[in-house]
C-alpha cells in the first residue's frame, strides 16, 4: 500500500467547510470560466451563486446522504458526497484540489467502494460529464455507460 494513504481520511462536513468547499467548486469550474469575457469579480460572484445552487439542491434532494470532506494528512483536499441505498451506491460527488489530482486519491477511495459493493451485491452508480478527465478512471475501474442524460453519462458498476 502507498503511504499516501495510511494519512487518507473522510469526516463529516460541516458549516466550517464553506469557504473550502467554494474554493474547490470554483477550481472545478476553473477551465469553464476562462472562456467567459467577465471580471475576477463577475466570476467570483457566479461561482458563489452556483456553489449556493448546488448545495442547496443536495442537501435537499439527497438528505440521507453522506457529505464528507476528504483530509490527507488531515488537510482537506475533497470531497465525497455517498448515498448508500438499499440496492445500491450512489456516488453524487468526488471532487479533489487541484493540486490532489492525479496521485491516485480518487482511484484509491473508488476502488473501496467498489470493494463494498461488490462485498454487500450492490451496484454502484455515479453521473459524469463526457469532457471529464475522471471518464477514463471510471472506465478502468469498470463503471460502463448506461444512459446518456445531455453532456453526463450515468455509468454503473455491477456486483
Amino acid at each position: 500500500m502507498n503511504a499516501i494513504f495510511d494519512t487518507l481520511t473522510l469526516r463529516d462536513e460541516t458549516e466550517q467547510d464553506i469557504a473550502f468547499l467554494q474554493q474547490l467548486y470554483a477550481q472545478t469550474r476553473a477551465t469553464e470560466m476562462a472562456y467567459f469575457p467577465w471580471t475576477d469579480d463577475q466570476k467570483n460572484v457566479f461561482l458563489t451563486m452556483q456553489f449556493d445552487l448546488q448545495r442547496r439542491h443536495y442537501h435537499e434532494n439527497y438528505p440521507d446522504t453522506e457529505f464528507a470532506i476528504i483530509l490527507l494528512d488531515n488537510k482537506p483536499v475533497g470531497r465525497w458526497y455517498l448515498q448508500r441505498k438499499a440496492d445500491n451506491f450512489h456516488l453524487i460527488d468526488i471532487s479533489l484540489l487541484a493540486d490532489y489530482c492525479n496521485q491516485g486519491i480518487g482511484s484509491y477511495l473508488l476502488k473501496n467502494l467498489i470493494a463494498d459493493g461488490q462485498k454487500q451485491q450492490k451496484t454502484v452508480h455515479l453521473y459524469v460529464e463526457t469532457t471529464n478527465p475522471a471518464l477514463r478512471l471510471y472506465q478502468r475501474l469498470g463503471f460502463i455507460a448506461v444512459e446518456e442524460c445531455g453532456f453526463h453519462w450515468l455509468m454503473e458498476w455491477i456486483a
